[in-house]
């Protein structure tokens, strides 16, 4: 390193050519970075999707979800594997490990799918693949008086542009259902010319064909033998012949049914702002640009509006403004975080070597940039723009370090710039790597954290990483070169009187009140200096421990898009769903009037209200988008509950759920969920509702819900006396009535892009009634009966939407906490303790298991329990390397967690709840208190090589640190000062680690510069008791130090 930093020295071109690229590389890397809503994630789950229309849920899981389950136990890299079974459809969810290869995993469920081979034959064969992470990039709502297909027509049209022209990867289209051809049969013509069902069916397949027949070889050309006779539209298909006379007249489709071209028969509506709507939804990867999709989409849409009369495109949820609402906040707190960094080290250095050092925070953010182009991939968010304001204060520490030890060779001891420039910087240079990799392996934890805590903290550890390793290589080359060649190692260099001001008052600070005070508490009062401490700890643990500092999983994240899901009694129509969905959108709207007419800017709180229908009939839902929660000022939670209160009571209203849009897939699922699983599933049923109702009546949960959701009430049919004499069975019964009024699948046409079903079925009047399934005819050899006659027609209980984990049928309950600073794990505690104990007491054969994001948290506590081992030694390892002692890093590592006292008082003067995300802040802590750390004892180290006594020595090192150290504290804070109490809502769960550190800082600046030298004096009087004990009568202070001991092994050897 020394002859690296004189070959620098003395060649200062080098260092501008350096500085030049980097800037310039540095600002081109920049440039090509991505914003994104949030880091970017791997994939980590793989779906198994059954489609079995016509089946129930029960059907769906005996004949294909269990036995997928059974053949997927034992593939390596699975963590678990849950599954819900629905009508018509179910899915099963392969949830990996961390480190599990995904397309490897991919083949091994594809394989144990395969391996079954007798599905039942009207089910699809199971799709399998794996997670896609795209990322909702803008929507937009195309909306007007005309059809409902010809707004289907536009958004073809207008997402085949985004796709050709625009380049856009990915565009969902919403609030249509696909295509469908359907033949309603009329049962009266039926029976008037004797046209059976199946007659009908095989009309249509036999002569809605399109087949070849080989090819004629001729000795001038070759001929395609072809029947060309495919119908694709329902005007086509009507004009087919069902059967013919003997004197040749012919019985057509449309003369036995109405052939109509449909959308299929499932609830999709979507309106928005109560107008019907097809909504057009862009997404984009991890490797596409969110900002300039979302530009391209919103100048699309302008120019539409301008061209089009009658229909109309409005953006309805745009996450890139969200992006850049986010990040202009996050940057304006940078900003202000910069700004007291640069006026710190005005005040405490000189002039220009305060402006020497500054120059290296871009550099080195520069440097960050330049990294992450060698491969990783960074972008702009706001957790990454935390990580670059986190980093700030720490750049300033090594440049501080070395720039003051080379003033102090060149004013102290009087060398030529350029030999103190030299051997100042080289003096420091191992200490001050080796504490720069300390602080980089103590934040190298963060990428072996699972889930979306780690993917979020691995972008804040390679931030600081690479701003750091770019800081440590600028400074070393660049900070002495730039010192030696200006006016800072000069007689020119005069302090003004502001300055002389600042530095003899800090002086004086220092030798007038902290010295002194060190020196009584770390040497006379040094056991009750230790003692204050270690109570203070007990009392910050005690607080946390009794609930005084509530503690939760993860802090809550405020989101500008809100959702409401209301599900009243199964089987309830869809225009009851859709009028109790009106009701609370009025109630939104006037909600919005109150809080609008508050607002000085007059802005509208809720920017648009999409009503969703669906997926059943007695299901739908509300997105409120609403203005940025920089603007807003009200957190979202605030805003649902008066939601909620407008609202009222819904009639009919199984439930009502307000919640954030990205609330259940965030951090593992909501605060509170609770698997109730067993074999019984009557028991499993009665306990969740027991659990649910227990759930409800407590006040620090609401929206309460479980997924026992009931299906349609049933009608179950059986064959009566009558119908075993006419020889039927029940399968021919089922089949006839299934082809009735489920409908019979015929053909498969492909139109255009689309595939277009042909269903024969009775029409919706015939359907949607109760009399004409009784008097429906069954069609037998010995002639036509009605159902009623041949069969027992009974009311039975609901069918069930099936959830299972690992195998196991399961009824998941969960819900929000009433607000946010409540302590999810004590709500929890007191609800095994106090519900779950008394209901399993009751069920015996039913288990509870604690879901969500306690689960999520589970998983990044039991991962750092298995990193945190390897961290530490390394940290031990650097350390040791440093001072050559085990017992002066024995002292650093008891010093480190007195920290925690800083943390509890910062959250308690905040009145911020402690979760994840301040451990992780701790964390970060631990290695920027190593570096005070390691600076002190380095110092203390030097001097007594340098023949200091041991007292004279601490004195001096803390005496010649206390500047750099509080310099290094103060600079660091005041980056996150902003994020403390600038911070918006968006930014607010980044609050309690900035928290953590700052706080934890202040506080660690005492222990750094009392409790550590009490430590260092407590150890070396016992271990002179020792030797005094053990005869050693001649040792003293300095001799038993292993700084000196280490002095003389090497004149020994020298020797």
């Amino acid at each position: 390193m020394k002859k690296l930093i004189n070959f620098f020295v003395q060649y200062p071109t080098m260092v501008n050519l350096g500085l030049l690229l980097t800037l310039l590389v540095g600002i081109i890397s920049f440039s090509q970075v991505r914003y994104t809503l949030d880091p970017s994630e791997d994939p980590k789950e793989i779906y198994v999707d059954v489609i079995y229309r016509g089946a129930s849920p029960l059907e769906i899981e005996e004949s294909a979800i269990s036995r997928i389950e059974e053949n997927l136990r034992g593939i390596h890299g699975m963590d678990r594997f849950t599954s819900v079974s629905r009508e018509n459809s179910g899915r099963i969810t392969v949830e990996l490990f961390e480190w599990a290869d995904i397309n490897q995993v991919l083949v091994e469920v594809e394989n144990a799918v395969n391996r079954i081979s007798d599905f039942p034959v009207q089910m699809d064969q199971p799709v399998v693949y794996k997670q896609e992470m795209l990322n909702p990039t803008i929507s937009i709502a195309l909306t007007g008086e005309i059809p409902l297909q010809q707004k289907k027509d536009y958004a073809r049209q207008i997402r085949d542009e985004f796709m050709i022209e625009g380049g856009v990867s990915n565009v969902n289209l919403f609030g249509f259902g696909n295509e469908e051809i359907v033949i309603e049969l009329n049962d009266a013509q039926m029976a008037r010319f004797g046209i059976s069902f199946q007659k009908v069916a095989d009309a249509v397949k036999s002569t809605n064909i399109d087949m070849t027949g080989g090819e004629l070889k001729l000795d001038h050309a070759n001929w395609q033998i072809r029947a060309l006779n495919k119908k694709n539209t329902a005007l086509e298909i009507a004009q087919i012949t069902v059967i013919t006379g003997v004197t040749g007249e012919r019985v057509l489709l449309k003369d036995i049914a109405e052939v109509r071209e449909v959308f299929e028969d499932r609830t999709v509506d979507r309106y928005l702002n109560g107008r019907e709507s097809v909504v057009i939804q862009v997404l984009v990867t991890n490797d596409e640009d969110l900002v300039a999709t979302a530009e391209y989409v919103k100048e699309f849409a302008e120019q539409f509006n301008r061209t089009h009369q009658g229909v109309e495109l409005t953006v309805v949820e745009d996450i890139s403004g969200f992006v850049n609402e986010r990040a202009a906040s996050l940057w304006e707190n940078g900003l202000v975080g910069l700004i007291l960094v640069l006026l710190i080290l005005t005040l405490f250095l000189d002039k220009r070597i305060a402006f020497w050092v500054s120059l290296t925070i871009p550099l080195s953010l520069l440097g960050a940039f330049i990294f992450a182009m060698m491969g990783y991939d960074l972008t702009i968010n706001v957790v990454s723009i935390f990580g670059f304001i986190l980093v700030l204060g720490m750049l300033v520490d090594t440049g501080v370090v070395v720039a003051e030890n080379i003033y102090r060779h060149y004013a102290e001891f009087g060398k030529h710039p350029i030999v103190a420039a030299r051997e100042g910087a080289a003096e420091v240079a191992a200490p001050m790597t080796i504490s720069l990799l300390t602080t980089a392996v103590a934040f190298s934890i963060f990428f072996f954290l699972p889930g979306k805590p780690g993917a979020f903290f691995s972008e804040v550890s390679f931030v600081v990483i690479a701003s750091l390793l770019a800081a440590l290589i600028i400074t070393f080359l660049f900070l002495p070169a730039k010192m030696t060649h200006s006016k800072v190692l000069t007689k020119e260099n005069r302090q003004t009187r502001f300055e002389r001001f600042f530095t003899n008052s800090l002086i004086t600070l220092r030798d007038r009140w902290f010295m002194p005070f060190t020196d009584l508490v770390s040497h006379r009062w040094k056991w009750l200096n230790v003692g204050a401490f270690l109570f203070l700890l007990i009392i910050s643990v005690t607080l946390l421990r009794t609930g005084t500092l509530p503690l939760t999983f993860f802090p809550y994240l405020d989101d500008d898009i809100q959702l409401i899901r209301i599900e009243l009694e199964p089987g309830t129509p869809a225009d009851t769903t859709n009028a109790r969905l009106i009701e609370i959108e009025k109630a939104l709207w006037q909600v919005n009037e109150r809080l609008t007419a508050d607002r000085r800017d007059g802005e509208q709180v809720v920017r648009n209200v999409e009503r969703l229908m669906g997926p059943n009939s007695h299901q739908g839902q509300l997105r409120v988008v609403m203005m940025g929660g920089e603007q807003r000022g009200i957190p979202a939670y605030e805003l649902n509950n008066q939601f909620r209160e407008e609202a009222g009571e819904i009639p009919g209203a199984r439930y009502v759920r307000f919640l954030g849009a990205t609330a259940e897939q965030r951090f593992g699922g909501l605060p509170v969920d609770i698997s109730v699983t067993g074999t019984d599933l009557n028991q499993i049923q009665l306990a969740a509702a027991r659990l649910k109702d227990e759930l409800e009546r407590r006040n620090d949960l609401v929206d309460v819900a479980d997924t026992d959701q009931r299906g349609n009430p049933e009608l179950h049919i059986e064959l009566n006396r009558t119908g075993e004499l006419l020889g039927l069975t029940l399968q021919d019964v089922m089949a006839q009535v299934r082809s009735a009024f489920f409908g019979h699948e015929v053909q498969n046409l492909q139109r255009s892009r689309d595939d277009v079903r042909v269903w024969i079925r009775f029409d919706d009047l015939t359907r949607n009634s109760y009399d004409e399934l009784v008097k429906l005819t069954i069609r037998t050899p010995q002639g036509a009966y009605p159902l009623s006659e041949i069969a027992t027609i009974y009311p039975t209980n609901a069918s069930l939407e099936v959830s299972r984990i690992n195998g196991r049928r399961t009824i998941r309950v969960d819900a929000d906490l009433a607000d946010p600073s409540l302590s999810a794990p004590a709500i929890l505690s007191d609800i095994e303790v106090n519900i779950i104990s008394a209901i399993q007491t009751e069920y015996p054969g039913v288990q509870f298991f604690i879901e969500g994001q306690n689960r999520e948290a589970g998983l990044v506590t039991d991962a750092m329990k298995k990193v945190a081992p390897v961290i530490i030694v390394l940290m031990l390892a650097l350390i040791i390397i440093n001072f050559q002692s085990f017992s002066q890093t024995v002292m650093v590592l008891l010093s480190l967690p007195f920290a925690f006292v800083g943390v509890v008082i910062g959250h308690i003067i905040h009145g911020v709840t402690m979760n994840i995300f301040s451990v992780i802040g701790m964390i970060a802590l631990v290695g920027i208190l190593i570096n005070n750390m390691l600076v002190l004892i380095t110092a203390f180290n030097d001097n007594l090589k340098a023949d200091m006594s041991f007292e004279d020595a601490l004195k001096d090192a803390v005496q010649s640190r206390f500047r750099p150290i509080l310099l290094t504290t103060l600079s660091t804070v005041a980056g996150l000062l902003p994020m403390i109490f600038m911070g918006g809502l968006a930014s607010a769960f980044l609050q309690p680690p900035a928290i953590a550190i700052a706080y934890g800082l202040i506080f660690g600046l005492f222990i750094t510069l009392t409790l550590n030298p009490a430590f260092l004096v407590i150890w070396n009087q016992t271990k002179l008791g020792i030797m005094q004990l053990l005869g050693r009568t001649d040792s003293t202070p300095e001799s038993i130090e292993p700084a000196v001991q280490l002095k003389e092994h090497h004149n020994r050897s020298a020797l």
